[in-house]
């Protein structure tokens, strides 16, 4: 609480960006010691969310909402990729903590928040939700929510990913991309199988992604719409 008035009352760019992400980072130990650990992630992706996707709406108040949006959003990283998820409940034990907040429904949480983010966008944007592009990318946005179940900080990242290049953000994207990768790269070394295995699933995924594009650009996609992207 005593972060967060600062990163409010203080005029500084750079204090509010600090007290923003310590006033994340100090949410996410409050729950961990109140036994919700894996609540923080999808709390603080819901904040990220909330606040990019208003951005437009607080222009008169930029100079305040977009240092703490961006203070969030590095406090979501951080709690996702280093700190408190790897933090088990039996090591909360030495606490006097016991975990009762579902680690399913922690997971879930940062993939329902990256598909509302989906569907804000698509209306944003004035795309029916009945619409074929539509149903397409809401599918798809919710199979990669689901396979954040396995490989854990897919979702946060996307989210950041997704806003970035909606907002035209070359800054927000950049932190979605680092990690991605970051979250992706822990996630293979972490895996307990052989080099074989990993070779072979890093195959058949870049595999499933090119014959993804190519269905998107022969089904979803006009020669026009393609030639525009550059791709």
């Amino acid at each position: 609480m005593f972060e967060a008035t600062l990163a409010v009352f203080v005029r500084h760019a750079v204090h509010r960006f600090c007290c923003a992400t310590a006033a994340g980072l100090a949410l996410a130990i409050a729950l961990t010691l109140a036994g919700a650990h894996y609540l923080s992630v999808g709390l603080l992706a819901a904040m990220v969310a909330v606040a990019w996707l208003n951005e437009f709406k607080w222009v008169a108040a930029a100079s305040t909402a977009r240092p703490i949006a961006y203070g969030v959003t590095l406090a979501l990283v951080l709690v996702q990729g280093i700190w408190f998820v790897q933090m088990q409940p039996y090591q909360l034990a030495r606490f006097g903590t016991s975990e009762w907040f579902p680690k399913w429904l922690g997971s879930a949480l940062p993939a329902i928040v990256l598909v509302a983010v989906a569907v804000r966008l698509l209306q944003r944007w004035q795309r029916p939700l009945g619409d074929r592009d539509a149903i397409v990318t809401i599918g798809v946005t919710a199979a990669i929510g689901a396979a954040s179940f396995a490989a854990p900080g897919v979702a946060a990242a996307m989210i950041v990913l997704i806003l970035g290049f909606a907002n035209g953000n070359r800054i927000l994207m950049a932190i979605g991309v680092a990690a991605l990768l970051s979250y992706l790269s822990a996630y293979y070394y972490q895996l307990q199988t052989t080099l074989l295995v990993k070779a072979a699933a890093l195959g058949v995924t870049g595999a499933t992604l090119l014959l993804a594009r190519w269905l998107l650009a022969r089904w979803f996609l006009t020669d026009r719409e393609i030639e525009v992207n550059g791709t």
